[in-house]
């Protein structure tokens, strides 16, 4: 009898997530919903079986690692760089259930309550780094938050 041949699938990134776009704040911040991976098995809780555990992160602030964008206001006016930095964002980013894939960079927040993450969009075989593709196009520059 021969064995079987078992695919060898390789674990997922630490710290990587499927996400939904909810906002963006400026041209470095955004908010998701994220998706921690756990799945539960049903639950009887004596009236009747609950077949959605999954563990999610709600409506979530993200700093985008290693960039920094214009601020939306200096000395309390519009700044248009800002503006047009958080509309390019905007423009890039799907909001589509589960549309970006999110790695952080420490399993902590940083002084703001935000984690700092990479944003990564389009399909597995062609996926691009958001925070480099800012900074490529002139709309952040590099900065990395300690």
């Amino acid at each position: 009898m021969t064995p079987t041949p078992v695919p060898f699938i390789l674990p997922p990134i630490p710290y990587q997530y499927a996400a939904t776009l909810i906002e963006v704040h400026d041209g470095d911040t955004i908010r998701v919903d994220f998706d921690l991976g756990s799945r539960f098995a049903p639950i009887d809780l004596g009236f009747g079986f609950i077949d959605n555990m999954d563990c999610w992160f709600r409506n979530h602030p993200l700093r985008l690692y290693g960039i920094n964008a214009p601020e939306l206001l200096v000395k309390g006016q519009p700044n248009p760089d800002g503006l047009a930095s958080r509309q390019w964002l905007e423009d890039q980013l799907p909001h589509s259930p589960g549309a970006l894939t999110i790695q952080t960079h420490k399993d902590a927040t940083e002084k703001y309550g935000r984690y700092l993450a990479t944003v990564w969009i389009g399909s597995d075989t062609t996926q691009e780094s958001i925070n480099d593709k800012s900074v490529r196009l002139g709309y952040s520059v590099p900065y990395m938050v300690r």
